[in-house]
């Protein structure tokens, strides 16, 4: 039960300061991407071309590769990298 409280704080400070999947912007003016790239396919706030789980999360204000939600509770985005450590953290709560 000691362990379970010690491994608590680490999970919460892993998983708040672990960076999402973010999408690299590209060095590509937008008039390239608009006519290579589907126009519905091209973030207009970020400027990257989206893939089909992609989105943009208006709190941090980045694009993030398979994004799920973004957790008010840590302020971050759960997203494929740390979303194993998501589910960790919520299990130690249980």
């Amino acid at each position: 039960m000691i362990l379970l409280f010690l491994e608590l704080p680490y999970y919460f400070h892993f998983y708040r300061f672990s960076n999402p999947a973010y999408l690299i912007r590209r060095k590509e003016p937008l008039y390239t991407l608009i006519t290579t790239v589907d126009h519905q396919n091209i973030c207009p706030f970020y400027l990257v071309i989206k893939l089909p789980r992609s989105k943009h999360c208006d709190i941090c204000k980045r694009c993030l590769l398979v994004y799920d939600h973004h957790c008010p509770w840590i302020n971050n985005c759960v997203d494929a990298l740390n979303h194993l450590f998501f589910i960790l953290l919520y299990l130690q709560l249980l």
